[in-house]
Order: C-alpha cells, then sequence, then structure tokens
C-alpha cells in the first residue's frame, strides 16, 4: 500500500497544478526577419515577461520530471504523468507555437526541429 507520505505528496502536487490553467495574451506586429531582431525581439520578450513565461526561455529553467513513483501494495511502484510536468508542457507548447507564429518562414525552417521554446529562442538568439 501506498505510503501516507507518498500519496499526501502526490495528491498536493496534483492539486497544486489542476488550478494552473492559464490563458495567455500575445501580441506581435512584426515576423521575425533577416533584418528586425531587435525590434522583434523586444516585441517578443514584452509578451513573454507580460505572460510570466520568461522562465521558459531562460537558461537553468527547471523541467519538471514527466513521472512520478508511487508505491503500491506489496512493494509494486506505479509511475503516474506528473501534473507539474503536464502543466509545464502545456505552458512551454503555448509559448512555443506563439514564437513559431512570429517567425517569417525563411526563419522558421531553421528551427522546426527543435521541442521546447527555450531551444527556439536560444537558436534565435544565436
Amino acid at each position: 500500500m501506498a505510503s501516507s507520505s507518498t500519496t499526501n505528496q502526490i495528491h498536493s502536487t496534483i492539486n497544486q497544478f489542476q488550478s494552473t490553467q492559464t490563458s495567455f495574451t500575445f501580441a506581435a506586429t512584426v515576423k521575425l526577419n533577416r533584418s528586425n531582431f531587435l525590434l522583434w525581439r523586444k516585441q517578443a520578450l514584452m509578451s513573454i515577461r507580460g505572460n510570466r513565461l520568461e522562465g521558459l526561455i531562460s537558461e537553468g529553467q527547471n523541467i519538471p520530471e514527466q513521472y512520478l513513483s508511487q508505491s503500491r501494495a506489496y512493494g509494486s511502484v506505479e509511475k503516474i504523468e506528473n501534473p507539474a510536468y503536464v502543466n509545464w508542457r502545456a505552458q512551454d507548447h503555448t509559448l512555443l507555437s506563439w514564437l513559431l507564429s512570429t517567425i517569417s518562414e525563411r526563419i522558421l525552417s531553421s528551427v522546426l526541429n527543435y521541442d521546447t521554446s527555450f531551444d527556439v529562442w536560444r537558436s534565435i538568439e544565436k
């Protein structure tokens, strides 16, 4: 059977992240091309910071573990999806989608292989 402290920790994590549905407001009037990086970056950072998502594009971001282990009866362990990871992934994909929508087709082809907003941001800033 699951230990009381493990079960409480998992329920606490689930409760903490179930209520974090967020709506985002992004504005972008300029698409990134080869000649407007500084203008695009300023516009993008204002939207990212305004939505409190700067941590997703910062060095040293803390990505939650994808699974949590929960002890079961007779010593077995069950892996369950971590609600913190689910929340992080949803926020990151929302930002990633927005970032990709603000990039011209010419530059977009060079970042399509990246899976996180951090990787796309880092690639663009290089």
